[in-house]
């Protein structure tokens, strides 16, 4: 696969991204489109892993934070684009103080277009199944339920989807045009990056710290007469015991649910479809 084979095949999931129901497909279309876009990504990755270099460098891995709140079914929405990306996708509580997208930079930004396409779906499949003659009240509970549970839908779907990729051969050659195990390795590949890409920054600075203060602990310790060294000790064990009876006890943040009401069924079903 040359570099205009990938330019060509990145403008074709672009294009695939706007296959809406908005803009007048049917909800199957949108479905396969949202399939062949995963499916071409994973294509084009594979492809250039079987092709690189002995020893050259990792691709490298980024992180993209959205501080924006999100609602509960955007969260479920980007969610299902990291899946479908081999993207990690972090949205705390929902995402009620933004998210993290963590990946290889190429499939972050096929992640968030497919975030953004997930959600307008969602917004166009409410308007189609929103009844009429409802009052303000009765209309709020169904649009909040109906996008909650097609969110929640949509975010099954898309490990359903990724699960057939990596075990079924049908799907994985379908998709990809390489068997399951392949897929799967590639997936993995993604995986282990960003395992280590989090271990490196948020991990290990912190136990190299720790074993920096351990060692000057201990030296420290050594280097003490030994009554002034168990003075020290006792003392350091009071402290510790004081701070600890004046520490709060840890209170989480009051947790979001998904909104459950009138159009909880409907908006399951619109994501099923």
């Amino acid at each position: 696969m040359t570099d205009e084979d990938i330019k060509k095949a990145r403008d074709k999931i672009s294009k695939l991204m706007n296959m809406t129901v908005e803009n007048g497909c049917s909800e199957d279309e949108a479905a396969n489109a949202m399939r062949m876009a995963a499916g071409l990504a994973a294509k084009i990755g594979i492809t250039l892993e079987q092709v690189r270099p002995a020893g050259e460098a990792k691709p490298t891995i980024k992180e993209q934070y959205k501080s924006m709140q999100m609602k509960v079914y955007e969260a479920y929405c980007a969610e299902a684009a990291g899946i479908l990306y081999g993207v990690e996708c972090i949205a705390p509580n929902y995402g009620k103080n933004g998210f993290w997208f963590t990946g290889r930079e190429e499939n972050i930004t096929m992640a968030e277009e497919t975030m953004l396409w997930l959600i307008r779906q969602v917004e166009q499949l409410y308007k189609q199944a929103l009844p009429r003659g409802l009052t303000k009240k009765a209309r709020a509970e169904f649009r909040g339920s109906f996008k909650d549970a097609c969110g929640e839908r949509l975010y099954h779907r898309a490990v359903t989807m990724m699960r057939e990729m990596k075990t079924d051969e049908r799907s994985a050659q379908a998709a990809t045009g390489s068997n399951a195990l392949v897929v799967a390795g590639y997936f993995d590949t993604l995986a282990r990056e960003i395992v280590e890409h989090n271990d490196e920054k948020y991990n290990a600075p912190a136990r190299r710290a720790a074993q920096r203060a351990l060692e000057q602990r201990q030296n420290m310790l050594a280097a003490m007469p030994e009554v002034e060294r168990v003075k020290f000790l006792e003392k350091e064990e009071a402290d510790r015991q004081k701070a600890a009876k004046k520490e709060k006890p840890y209170k989480a943040p009051r947790r979001r649910n998904p909104k459950r009401g009138s159009g909880t069924e409907a908006g399951w079903e619109a994501g099923a479809r």
